[in-house]
């Protein structure tokens, strides 16, 4: 199925290299305007979306990026700037985007980011309907909390998912005991074997899904 991707800048040129130049990696939609690309994000499913830094009418990707987050909590969102600094990418890190990127974009820079967040691989495939888990040939049939976890894992792989957000997901701050979720963890591992060298934990903080 092909993947959705929306580009937000003015710069015409700049959009008409990159429609040209990466149209391969989905179907791109482009456009330039903050109002456009507003009404876009909320009425359509985007898996993947590029936000030129400066935007027209004093905003900014940072305008648009919480309307990302809550209309499509799944998708990734990469910012492109021509004059990125240090306090801009510590925003974006604290945004919780997938990362930045600079103009004019090399394509084997781009496919080393897409490679991060895991956009080409197909190892894993989760049915949010049957709640199965597609492992090349193998199937896993899940149970509901372990649904959630991996769901959450794959949405935000090869980025660390902390502890609080994993029992959110779960348990909806509902009491349960203080290693309820490092107990499901090590079970999903022991269940799916193919996980043990990609889930990590995070001392403290959370989990790791790294997938290549």
């Amino acid at each position: 199925m092909q993947k959705n991707i929306l580009l937000v800048d003015d710069n015409e040129d700049f959009a008409a290299y990159f429609i040209s130049k990466f149209s391969y990696l989905g179907k791109l939609v482009h456009t330039k305007s903050h109002s456009d690309a507003t009404q876009l994000i909320k009425e359509n499913p985007w898996d993947l979306v590029f936000l030129d830094h400066t935007l027209d009418n004093d905003k900014t990707c940072f305008d648009l990026i919480p309307l990302v987050r809550t209309s499509h909590p799944r998708s990734h969102v990469l910012i492109v700037t021509g004059n990125a600094d240090k306090a801009m990418a510590i925003r974006a890190a604290n945004s919780g985007v997938s990362g930045f990127l600079e103009k004019p974009i090399l394509e084997d820079e781009l496919t080393r980011r897409l490679q991060e967040i895991g956009w080409f691989d197909s190892r894993f495939h989760l049915d949010d309907k049957s709640r199965e888990l597609f492992v090349g040939d193998k199937v896993y049939h899940l149970t509901q909390v372990e649904y959630v976890v991996l769901r959450r894992l794959l949405d935000r792989k090869n980025q660390l998912v902390t502890r609080a957000d994993l029992e959110q997901d779960i348990w909806n701050g509902r009491h349960v005991a203080k290693n309820a979720l490092d107990t499901h963890l090590y079970n999903l591992k022991k269940k799916i074997p193919e996980l043990k060298n990609c889930l990590s934990s995070v001392h403290g903080t959370g989990y790791l899904l790294k997938v290549q």
